[in-house]
């Protein structure tokens, strides 16, 4: 069965492969001008962790956004916006728009929060109402003054405390502890509605 996210993995080919079946067909020179033949796909992941000797690591993905900006850089590659880790505090990551973590230097924020005590939910709570606070833009802002876009950060202190904020409610994160993986509820800093 072909669904549009296997589809989105051969984007720029007009058929998706199968194992042992036919090679993609390759576009041909100047055939780029028609409209995508594969949805529009998006998505960064984010995962901390400690292992068993008590140190803590981290990955963020840069994202699966369909037709970005040639040469655009994002969050991500920058330590301390959109991933940070100290091994003696804590780890966090974003995901959402990545120009806001930017800007705020979110992941940094966040583990820094957790330095000075607060725990995983508070450090992320206090960043996003940081990258609330600091966008003006008006194309950026809902009817309400909030932020339209969405920003979610992931924490892991280094005790093993770990959750989730995202700007907006609605939003779930995986976490796995103790052999136990659970889907779980990001606190928000705006109610739907």
């Amino acid at each position: 069965e072909r669904t549009d996210f296997g589809a989105a993995r051969w984007a720029g080919h007009t058929s998706n492969p199968t194992p042992g079946g036919p090679p993609p067909v390759t576009p041909k020179p100047g055939e780029s001008g028609g409209a995508p033949k594969v949805p529009f796909t998006f998505g960064t992941v984010h995962l901390s962790g400690l292992d068993a000797a008590g140190d803590l690591y981290a990955c963020t993905s840069t994202s699966g956004l369909s037709y970005k900006i040639p040469g655009r850089a994002g969050d991500t590659p920058i330590v301390g916006a959109g991933i940070y880790t100290d091994n003696d505090t804590g780890s966090a990551g974003c995901t959402g728009r990545g120009e806001a973590a930017l800007q705020s230097c979110a992941a940094y924020e966040t583990v820094r929060l957790m330095e000075e005590g607060r725990g995983p939910v508070e450090s992320a709570l206090e960043a996003l109402k940081r990258i609330a606070k600091h966008t003006r833009e008006k194309r950026l802002l809902a009817a309400q003054g909030r932020p339209s876009f969405n920003v979610t950060i992931y924490a892991l202190r280094k005790d093993g405390a770990l959750g989730s904020a995202s700007m907006h409610e609605g939003y779930t994160y995986i976490a796995h502890r103790h052999a136990k993986t659970t889907l779980e509820k990001c606190a928000f800093v705006f109610p739907k509605g």
